[in-house]
């Protein structure tokens, strides 16, 4: 069974009214040009079995941690062009149990083996749809790619995942295939979910 993740929620309600449905994590993005951007503190609960995952770009370490520390994250996922050394100094978090994403984005041109020297430095990677933006863009890749995948690495599929998608993704067969992350096709604004919508993809991937 398919992991789900929410991702880009924001506002204090909604939260709430889409954490009763017990997705297996809810994604908070720290990235000021995001339209989900959370632009003003507000305490975000712990959910215990609901994992609440830190979206960051480029940010430098300062920012992350301090983003951890108000809203006591459980992962972090690294959306932008950091480099391998940044992915090592907050791999090293393991005292507080922090695991990392970092994120890719897949076109036909992609190559898996860029992404070899990430390897001991993250606990997942995730792959979404090449856009001039950093996610959020509601478009997806060409999902055959995911059979070119070859490391032990579990992975999150993001990109344009529709409520209509269902039938192909319970197709997809990749043993690494960790966890749907949905968004901008689930939404009634940017950062405010469609808890209906996000009922159904539940019921019918689970």
């Amino acid at each position: 069974m398919f992991k789900i993740k929410v991702c880009g929620l924001k506002d204090p309600s909604n939260i709430m009214e889409i954490f009763i449905l017990k997705p297996d994590f809810l994604g908070f993005i720290f990235y000021p040009f995001s339209p989900r951007f959370i632009k003003k503190y507000f305490p975000i609960p712990n959910f215990c079995e609901v994992k609440k995952i830190g979206v960051f770009v480029n940010s430098d370490e300062k920012y992350v941690l301090q983003k951890i520390e108000n809203y006591r994250l459980d992962l972090i996922q690294l959306h932008g062009n950091e480099d391998v050394k940044f992915c090592y100094s907050l791999y090293s978090l393991d005292k507080k149990n922090i695991k990392i994403i970092k994120a890719f984005n897949v076109d036909q041109n992609f190559s898996f083996d860029q992404i070899k020297k990430y390897r001991n430095c993250v606990d997942y990677f995730l792959f979404d749809t090449k856009t001039s933006k950093y996610g959020g863009s509601g478009k997806k890749f060409f999902w055959k790619k995911l059979d070119e995948y070859y490391f032990d690495i579990p992975f999150f599929l993001s990109g344009g995942i529709t409520i209509n998608d269902t039938d192909e993704i319970l197709k997809l067969s990749h043993p690494k295939l960790f966890c749907l992350d949905i968004n901008s096709h689930f939404e009634i604004t940017p950062g405010f979910k469609n808890r209906n919508l996000i009922s159904n993809f539940i019921t019918k991937i689970r």
